[in-house]
């Protein structure tokens, strides 16, 4: 009988210890990491880009486990490692729990590379905030490599309180002139741009550069869709970026109301042909109660009918 209990309470404390160990691997994330893929997968270190975002996901791990509470308990500091990429990889950021305007996440490029070639229409970004919360992405080039599909970045589903700064994007190949593509975009629309609804708001865009190198680039720099009734503000802000190369708008607005466009570089070294937007707001039902200045808006090039700003 001694016997018995002994084992019944060995196996009591394996199970419970196996929990323990289950448990910490699901827990919150919070402190500093580093994506390094030259060096090994290990509790603080990860290999790619989307790993991360596995385990950022709001409930799930990459393993398919459940998390215990919040994904991010505090704030989330990731480190690119200097001469560890390019990362040639499509990366999607899903909502994250947990984060808030102190718990946020922040990734610090390094310069390095995030890079990928998408073949569909529907999923076309190299990366993508889909639902994602207070999350800071500074110093990055990030590379949409197709000739005739991509995104650069694409924020969707209420991605709001989002920051992109001093990062480069570019479409390098890029040849097409489809409607459905650009640098960076705020809209629900995957296989079409124009889809009307809330995408995000309280995003920052600052300090970046846009463009396609030595092509004509993407229909689009910069896309908002907002909602086409209703008036509730979703304020977004487009500050000292350099934005160039681009085949109808460098910022192109539908329904978004109270933006800030401030000390942007609009222009184009390319010869598409077509009629060219510095920038474009379409406000009507809305109102407008942009602020847009100090914006440097020259050599559209490619077309005889240019227009610096058109606010309708």
């Amino acid at each position: 009988m001694k016997q018995v209990y002994l084992n019944y309470f060995k196996k009591i404390g394996f199970f419970s210890a196996l929990f323990f160990v289950m448990s910490g691997a699901f827990a919150a994330l919070s402190g500093t990491y580093t994506i390094d893929a030259t060096s090994n997968a290990t509790s603080t270190n990860y290999k790619t880009f989307s790993s991360l975002a596995s385990d950022l996901l709001s409930g799930t791990r990459a393993d398919g486990g459940t998390a215990n509470g919040p994904a991010v308990n505090g704030a989330v500091v990731v480190n690119v490692v200097k001469g560890s990429g390019p990362y040639t990889e499509q990366v999607s950021f899903g909502a994250i729990s947990g984060v808030s305007s102190t718990n946020t996440i922040t990734i610090n490029g390094n310069g390095e590379t995030l890079q990928f070639t998408a073949t569909s229409s529907s999923s076309s970004h190299t990366l993508q905030l889909n639902g994602t919360d207070y999350t800071i992405i500074d110093n990055l080039v990030i590379k949409a490599l197709g000739s005739s599909i991509g995104r650069c970045v694409h924020l969707r589903n209420k991605a709001d309180y989002n920051t992109l700064s001093n990062c480069v994007l570019q479409m390098p190949n890029f040849s097409s002139t489809s409607t459905t593509f650009f640098y960076y975009g705020i809209t629900n629309g995957t296989s079409s741009t124009q889809t009307y609804s809330d995408a995000g708001r309280e995003n920052t865009v600052t300090k970046c550069v846009m463009n396609a190198q030595a092509g004509d680039g993407p229909y689009a720099g910069i896309v908002v869709m907002d909602e086409s009734s209703g008036s509730t503000v979703k304020k977004n802000y487009f500050t000292d970026n350099k934005i160039s190369d681009f085949n109808r708008y460098g910022f192109w607005s539908y329904y978004a109301f109270q933006q800030t466009i401030s000390g942007n570089e609009f222009w184009n070294n390319g010869t598409n042909s077509g009629v060219k937007y510095g920038i474009y707001n379409y406000c009507y039902n809305k109102g407008g109660d942009y602020t847009i200045e100090n914006n440097y808006i020259h050599d559209l090039m490619g077309s005889t009918t240019q227009y610096g700003i058109y606010h309708y």
